[in-house]
């Protein structure tokens, strides 16, 4: 029997839905091994109510099929499918999660197709993946969001959920960190800045996580699933090297805690980070006091030149009037040096003349004559 795929049924619904193209191929082969299956599945955000009916129309032996939506509108939806059900809130408040719970204790699959805020993708994965049975799929969408300022993000974001599920790989990989510490370590901070948490118990069932465009997608198994287990030789002839020694041996446990690269505040750029936000403050609080120097600064320059209008009549009128006073002065010492000069330049010639005869006796006595 040749079964609808679900571009198909996409293509046909008749209530509206917003997908990328890439999460349709992405979804046709991720849910195919759920299709014949009686699951239960979790949809944060539903808006007008489309993909939930695609999704009841795809599983045709799902159990249960919950929608969530934070927007009172999405209450007056009427669903096709009675195994549908829409509950209004916040899906990562308490109450909401109590409410969804009383419909479905367990899923399959979560889809965290919400606001898309990096606090809230973070929050609901602590929420919903330890309700998540073995084999089960959390997945989070439109993950771009998490690179922009406006949802909480950015490229080098240490608290961006595309940050997270990041360090989620880090976590299936834990066997081989080599240090004492527990998963939940590695998301300390994480968890801090988002006032969330997980226990490691759960952590430890993280058996994937894949990442395409925009989208992040976390698998859960068996914690015994998960773990590396033993190394399996096979083949008899070993031409280049004899590896059979190894047979049924499991993964060196090499202690890295004195290696600084094992520094779990170096991973988490913790002190990095503090100091980068410390100084985007620091610019965002000089930026104020510029402006609020820059306004001060122009109060005072109006303040001066007000100063200087009315002072300009005070200064100008006694400067006039010492200037006059310098103009009768020199006047008055203009006649008075003149006529002095003229005393001096009279008793020079009375000098002169004076000085004649003596001259003259002079040269009659030098000469002889």
């Amino acid at each position: 029997m040749i079964q609808t795929s679900l571009r198909e049924l996409f293509s046909n619904i008749r209530k509206s839905s917003d997908k990328w193209e890439l999460y349709l191929d992405v979804y046709e082969g991720l849910f195919a091994p759920f299709r014949g299956r009686p699951i239960s599945i979790l949809e944060i955000g539903i808006q007008n109510g489309g993909f939930t009916e695609v999704l009841a129309a795809y599983f045709p032996n799902a159990v249960k099929i919950v929608g969530c939506d934070i927007d009172e509108k999405c209450g007056s939806l009427v669903a096709s499918d009675p195994r549908i059900s829409v509950v209004i809130g916040d899906a990562i408040d308490a109450g909401t999660a109590g409410r969804i719970k009383e419909i479905s204790d367990s899923f399959d699959i979560v889809i965290d197709d919400g606001s898309h805020r990096s606090k809230d993708i973070i929050a609901a994965f602590c929420r919903y993946f330890p309700l998540l049975r073995e084999d089960g799929v959390f997945i989070a969408e439109d993950l771009h969001c998490s690179y922009w300022h406006e949802y909480e993000g950015g490229l080098a974001h240490q608290f961006s959920s595309i940050s997270f599920f990041k360090l989620l790989s880090d976590v299936v990989n834990y066997e081989h960190w080599g240090l004492s510490y527990p998963r939940t370590r590695l998301l300390s901070d994480m968890f801090q800045h988002h006032s969330c948490e997980i226990s490691d118990d759960v952590l430890e069932t993280i058996f994937s996580v894949t990442f395409c465009n925009s989208m992040s997608i976390v698998r859960k198994k068996a914690a015994s699933a998960v773990l590396l287990g033993e190394r399996v030789i096979g083949g008899t002839e070993f031409a280049v090297a004899d590896n059979a020694p190894h047979n049924h041996s499991h993964a060196a446990r090499n202690d890295q805690r004195g290696n600084p690269f094992s520094d779990l505040d170096l991973i988490t750029n913790k002190h990095v980070f503090g100091l980068f936000v410390a100084l985007l403050n620091a610019n965002s609080k000089l930026s104020v006091d510029h402006a609020r120097l820059a306004e001060q600064l122009q109060a005072v320059s109006f303040g001066i030149a007000e100063s200087q209008q009315n002072q300009q009549s005070w200064i100008v009128e006694p400067l006039a009037s010492l200037s006059s006073n310098l103009e009768t002065a020199q006047g008055n010492n203009h006649k008075e040096i003149v006529e002095r000069l003229a005393l001096l330049t009279s008793d020079v010639e009375t000098i002169k003349q004076k000085n004649t005869f003596f001259d003259w006796l002079r040269v009659k006595i030098g000469s002889g004559s």
